[in-house]
């Protein structure tokens, strides 16, 4: 049955009891005035009964067809999402960033290893020539070579920066969000 006929059947049904309820007062005048019997107005009263069950009864339907379209709906969002979560497949590329994450936090580490052998080196020598130093900074020690000078990183700050630097381009009102280009 469509809704239509559904809401056809409650609006009927409500139509038949308000014309039992009238029958009835009008048994109930006719007993007044003596043209009916008591049998009469069970009848009259049956009917009621029934067409006020009858309404009960397709308002009930009414009301559980509504509740398993909004389940359906519920259902429908609830696969959707799931579909869209796995497509979007966070825990590979967690993984993924993670890998990456360690090989440039192992590529900090021997890079400050080669920084820090550098420095020993140099600070071990005597009137070193113009162009090679140790330059100790703020945030640790940095050697020049020639025309070139080298800091020493620090991963934890560079992992840091580089996160924040990722999320800034995706901040969006507020949120972060990947928009549609990913």
């Amino acid at each position: 049955m469509t809704d239509t006929q559904h809401a056809l059947g409650a609006d009927e049904a409500a139509t038949d009891l308000q014309a039992a309820r009238i029958g009835l007062e009008e048994v109930v005048e006719k007993i007044a005035r003596r043209e009916a019997t008591e049998r009469d107005l069970e009848a009259a009263e049956r009917r009621v009964r029934f067409c006020e069950a009858r309404l009960k009864g397709a308002l009930r339907r009414e009301s559980e067809e509504a509740e398993e379209e909004r389940l359906r709906t519920l259902e429908d969002l609830a696969e959707r999402t799931k579909e869209r979560v796995k497509a979007a497949n966070v825990q590979k590329a967690r993984k993924a960033a993670q890998r990456a994450l360690e090989r440039y936090v192992e590529a900090c580490i021997a890079h400050n290893g080669a920084v820090d052998e550098a420095a020993g080196e140099l600070l071990s020598q005597r009137g070193l020539p113009q162009g090679y130093a140790v330059d100790m900074g703020r945030d640790g020690h940095s050697v020049v070579l020639g025309s070139s000078s080298i800091r020493r990183l620090r991963p934890m700050v560079e992992v840091r920066d580089m996160g924040l630097e990722v999320l800034g381009h995706h901040l969006q009102g507020g949120y972060i969000s990947l928009g549609d280009a990913y």
